[in-house]
């Protein structure tokens, strides 16, 4: 298993409590400045704002290795991920569109 992986799961593990009526996912950003991966904890409950908690970050842009590590992470836990930054791109191996909608800050 990759130490990045390890690490994004023990963080996940750290800040996720179930709790009613609370929306949890988890949220990956391309950073083309900084060619990085930030991977983001989110947490909101009704009627309150967004905690969005940083997990890790991680440099190097290869979408092979990224696609392994969601593919763990959706083994795992079954939050919802939200990709940003992403338009237009492809996972290497599934060959399906990585962010299907675009946001207007794109």
């Amino acid at each position: 298993m990759n130490n990045d992986l390890k690490l994004i799961l023990t963080r996940l593990q750290q800040h996720f409590q179930p709790r009613r009526n609370t929306r949890y996912w988890v949220q990956i950003v391309l950073d083309p400045y900084d060619h990085a991966f930030n991977f983001f904890f989110n947490q909101q409950k009704r009627q309150q704002r967004l905690k969005s908690i940083p997990l890790h970050t991680i440099t190097g842009i290869d979408l092979a290795a990224l696609e392994k590590i969601v593919v763990a992470l959706q083994a795992r836990f079954q939050f919802t991920i939200d990709y940003v930054g992403f338009t237009g791109l492809r996972w290497p191996q599934a060959q399906t569109l990585i962010q299907r909608k675009k946001f207007w800050e794109e």
